[in-house]
């Protein structure tokens, strides 16, 4: 599992991610990572109430965060390239 508590919050993707096996050591790496300075300061402690919210409150956390504003990446999917055609036959 990546650091995804890092930046994916949006959608339904917070709840999926409290509920997955590893998410307890991510949220411990994350707090480690954020004492450090390398994540903006109040990542933390987002996690940390919406572990403690209830379903209406982790709902209005999201919404707080306003669109895509937990999502990472943002923007369109780049499209896979195709490999040439092998011109040798």
């Amino acid at each position: 599992m990546r650091s995804a508590t890092s930046g994916q919050r949006g959608g339904r993707r917070a709840e999926a991610l409290v509920q997955h096996p590893r998410f307890r050591a991510a949220y411990d790496f994350l707090l480690l990572r954020e004492q450090a300075g390398e994540l903006p300061a109040g990542l933390g402690d987002w996690w940390t109430r919406y572990q403690d919210a209830d379903e209406d409150q982790r709902e209005a956390m999201v919404q707080a965060l306003g669109p895509n504003q937990g999502a990472s990446g943002g923007g369109k999917r780049r499209r896979r390239r195709r490999k040439p055609a092998n011109s040798q036959g």
